[in-house]
């Protein structure tokens, strides 16, 4: 979900609330063993982010625009294992978020707009230390001008 303020007629200040979630089920094999046991992991990512937008070129139908903000990302895995206590990781993250995309006029009040966003992220995988990386995202939606 998203909300944008005009900031003149090439600019714009606009907040975006993002939830990812995800669920892998599965057997995994127990290390120096043939055994395999039950592991679920759940992934619950949060962002909030702040960003201006500046509209390259203000066409009649077709309007391409780039923009750049800051992420704040909120991380909550939870891992179950057959014969284990559940873990549960917890990690806030703040870091750059950019981007572009294209709105394509539909009529007076509604257009389809594309967006690619790069934004600063972390992966860990279970015993290893956390690392950043670059997460991205491909979105396509429906906006309504008030």
């Amino acid at each position: 979900a998203g909300l944008s303020l005009d900031l003149g007629e090439y600019f714009m200040v606009g907040y975006t609330h993002r939830q990812e979630l995800s669920s892998t089920v599965g057997y995994q094999q127990l290390e120096g063993t043939t055994t395999f046991v039950y592991s679920k992991t759940l992934s619950h990512v949060t962002t909030n982010a702040i960003d201006l937008t500046l509209i390259l070129y203000g066409g009649e139908i077709i309007t391409p625009f780039v923009f750049a903000g800051l992420a704040v990302k909120h991380y909550v895995v939870d891992t179950m294992q057959a014969g284990e206590d559940p873990q549960r990781i917890s990690l806030p993250h703040y870091g750059p978020q950019g981007g572009a995309g294209l709105s394509i006029r539909m009529n007076q009040k509604f257009s389809f707009k594309l967006t690619y966003t790069l934004t600063d992220g972390i992966k860990q995988f279970p015993g290893e230390v956390a690392e950043r990386t670059i997460d991205t995202y491909t979105q396509m939606g429906i906006t309504y001008s008030l």
